[in-house]
């Protein structure tokens, strides 16, 4: 006769077994929801203070302000607004930069318009300095808040002292070597879910390690094209120039 095997479920574990994986199960998944919870809250609270929103002819626009001297517009990328922008920009405020950390379009409270294109963006840069009374500005663009920084520079060259790009969303030929493998489309799908979700946001941020943006060919490439440009490289460090904080801050003030 033969026997009955057993499915593979929990069933075949044995009750006693089976209920403390689903207990541990839910624990896990209550601590997990607890900590999104609890970081998110946070994080919106940091967002939510020293910032203000300014009236402009481009329309309202959130900013941080932190320091005295030279003007630098930090433009943020995915993630955050003005408080991103603070985060990595804020240390040169003590440095006799006067930052001015901005929400782009759609990021906290900064509303989203009809036209919402990196030169729609540019001349919401402008709109920006104009309502603060100042004439010209570096302006520095991280990741996504690259397109719209070097637009400002192509658009308004006499309202731009300086341009830094930082790991930029930026154009490469086809035929300059790509520095990270192009990403498959089931991939590329899972990052722009990825992205959109303050959850999966969150849940990368606590597990990642690196990235595979490949923004190193693209930002190289740009800065053969621009007179005068100077490229800075690091062999390791990611999207966030993890351990070279300390050189690109220099390289920038």
């Amino acid at each position: 006769m033969r026997r009955r095997q057993r499915r593979g479920s929990l069933a075949g574990l044995g009750p006693g077994l089976a209920l403390a994986l689903a207990l541990a199960g839910l624990g896990v998944g209550g601590l997990s929801a607890w900590l999104f919870t609890n970081d998110l809250q946070r994080a919106r609270s940091r967002a939510a203070q020293g910032s203000a929103l300014v009236q402009t002819r481009c329309g309202p626009i959130e900013y941080q302000e932190a320091g005295t001297g030279v003007p630098l517009l930090a433009v943020h990328g995915s993630g955050g607004g003005h408080d991103q922008g603070m985060a990595f920009a804020g240390g040169l405020a003590a440095q006799g930069i006067r930052v001015i950390a901005m929400s782009r379009f759609g990021y906290l409270r900064t509303p989203m318009p009809a036209d919402a294109s990196a030169t729609a963006q540019a001349d919401a840069h402008v709109c920006l300095l104009d309502a603060l009374g100042i004439a010209r500005a570096a302006v520095m663009g991280g990741s996504a808040g690259a397109p719209s920084a070097l637009q400002m520079a192509i658009r308004h060259p006499d309202r731009v002292s300086a341009l830094v790009m930082l790991v930029p969303l930026a154009f490469k030929p086809p035929t300059q070597t790509d520095s990270a493998p192009p990403m498959p489309p089931w991939v590329q799908s899972t990052v722009n879910q990825l992205i959109s979700s303050d959850l999966l946001f969150w849940a990368a941020l606590h597990v990642a390690r690196d990235d595979r943006y490949g923004t190193y060919a693209s930002a190289q490439y740009t800065a053969s094209q621009i007179t005068g440009a100077k490229f800075i490289g690091f062999d390791q460090g990611g999207h966030t120039w993890v351990g070279h904080n300390d050189e690109v801050m220099d390289a920038i003030r």
